[in-house]
């Protein structure tokens, strides 16, 4: 049975969260309708691990033949499965996030042997980017919850910020995968979410309301500061600096950038969608 089967990706920090929990709030309504939603966890241990682990030590037909049985575990008889993991790409951590200061480096290798798995399906990829200098500091709090405190600085050494692009992880995403992509910014997520929908599954899209809150928020500078003077970042610790000092008009978010890093991320950031728009093959929601 030939199906198509949408790859959901990420980035991480873009609502990919809230997406995922929408969606599967709806599941059971999608699934009458011929549309089968898989979410990060079947997803990350039954086809991502491996996918990683095998690199390219197991034959194609393995690969395949485990995509199979996963497409007939999670999906039934689904027509269009989507299918949703933002690890796909690779880890928060800085040195698989911004290796030699590329946002994702391991992403269109790893997009590719996962593609590859459902070579008798028609497979889009679908990817959610963020401004880069936002998308920095929410990775950065997420990579360091759970665990010691440290600074952003720490998280930034070494990377060339002016190097980090999206629309050349695009580009790669694409080369490598030779898939069709669809594109949009999380700072117009509210608004493009029908279009997504519809874009994804057709008329059963139409049925999809998204909750009414947003998941892991990220943190004030008060936030921040308690943390850092604590230097204690584990989960409990975590969500109580949060709920002690939540992002609002009294406690502004965190900023580490200064006013001409802003306006240089700002210009990027626009230079980039452009970029994007313009590519072939990339179908672009929004602006």
């Amino acid at each position: 049975m030939r199906r198509k089967v949408h790859l959901l990706i990420g980035a991480h920090k873009t609502a990919s969260t809230h997406l995922q929990r929408s969606l599967g709030d709806h599941a059971e309504a999608l699934a009458k309708q011929g549309v089968s939603v898989v979410g990060p966890m079947p997803l990350g241990a039954d086809l991502v691990n491996f996918a990683e682990a095998a690199l390219n030590r197991t034959s194609p037909e393995v690969m395949t033949a485990l995509a199979e049985m996963f497409l007939s575990k999670y999906c039934a008889d689904a027509s269009t499965c989507v299918l949703m993991n933002e690890n796909m790409m690779g880890q928060l951590r800085p040195r698989p996030l911004l290796k030699r200061s590329r946002l994702y480096a391991p992403a269109p290798d790893r997009m590719a042997r996962i593609a590859s798995m459902f070579a008798g399906h028609d497979v889009h990829i679908g990817l959610a980017i963020r401004h880069p200098g936002d998308f920095l500091v929410s990775a950065w709090g997420e990579d360091m919850k759970g665990g010691p405190f440290y600074p952003f600085a720490d998280y930034i050494k070494g990377v060339d910020l002016a190097q980090l692009s999206w629309a050349r992880l695009v580009r790669d995403i694409q080369r490598a995968t030779g898939r069709p992509l669809t594109l949009w910014r999380f700072e117009d997520y509210a608004r493009i979410t029908p279009s997504l929908l519809t874009h994804l599954m057709g008329d059963a899209g139409t049925g999809v309301g998204l909750r009414g809150a947003r998941v892991n928020s990220g943190l004030s500078a008060r936030a921040v500061a308690h943390l850092s003077k604590t230097g204690d970042a584990t989960g409990t610790a975590f969500r109580a600096a949060q709920a002690s000092y939540p992002k609002s008009a009294q406690h502004a978010a965190y900023d580490p950038w200064t006013a001409d890093q802003r306006r240089g991320f700002d210009a990027r950031y626009a230079t980039d969608w452009q970029n994007i728009r313009d590519l072939p093959g990339v179908t672009a929601l929004g602006d």
